[in-house]
């Protein structure tokens, strides 16, 4: 006999800074998107091909991270022609883990 679980709708109000903070959190919690970041800041930001020749993944799946990671802020990009480069939002990122900084204080 199985027994089915009853999903529930949790509604949580949260902050926007605080919200920003998930976004990121989720987005660096990945280890393919965890090491594009690694690597842009270590060649101070690359171009997508430069990335997909890196880690060795399709073209399709290194845009699938840059796209999450866009989303999130982690990454700013600019167009130079047909490519992309991508870099680290420093400034963002400073900004979130000094929130995050924050709220460890506050406890």
């Amino acid at each position: 006999m199985t027994e089915q679980c009853k999903t529930t709708d949790v509604f949580v109000r949260i902050k926007e800074e605080d919200l920003a903070l998930v976004e990121v959190f989720n987005a660096l919690g990945n280890e393919i998107r965890l090491e594009i970041v690694k690597m842009l800041v270590k060649n101070e930001g690359l171009f997508c091909s430069d990335i997909v020749n890196e880690l060795h993944l399709s073209q399709p799946a290194i845009s699938h991270h840059l796209k999450e990671l866009r989303r999130s802020k982690v990454v700013t990009y600019r167009k130079e022609g047909s490519l992309v480069f991508y870099e680290v939002n420093k400034e963002y990122l400073r900004s979130i883990l000094n929130r995050f900084m924050e709220m460890l204080s506050m406890a």
